[in-house]
């Protein structure tokens, strides 16, 4: 069930909108990508992130992988981001042999 639904490691997401969830299985850095339709926007909610830092982080790009990031978070709550164009991707990365932390990330396109 780890590569299925929200708790899969990356990938494209083209859903309007859905959840990405902790992953849990031996990778260590999962990039999933949100396309939303040209022309609209791509917004990213965080209501509650506490993982270890300095052991495991998520950060949000503005656009496809390796596009400029708003930094590596590790805690915050209510965190909310919004995409310049139609791409955003979030990656989550932890220290191999570390077991992940819980999180969920909520994500919509304007229509």
């Amino acid at each position: 069930a780890q590569n299925k639904g929200p708790h899969k490691c990356g990938g494209v997401l083209r859903n309007y909108s859905g959840r990405i969830s902790t992953y849990e299985g031996p990778k260590t850095d999962c990039i999933w990508t949100i396309l939303a339709k040209p022309g609209s926007r791509v917004f990213v909610a965080i209501p509650y992130l506490n993982l270890a830092c300095g052991k495991e982080y998520v950060e949000v790009q503005d656009g496809l992988p390796g596009a400029g990031n708003y930094g590596k978070l590790c805690s915050g709550i209510g965190l909310t981001y919004q995409s310049s164009s139609n791409a955003l991707s979030i990656k989550y990365s932890r220290t191999a042999g570390h077991s992940a932390s819980s999180f969920d990330i909520y994500y919509y396109g304007d229509s």
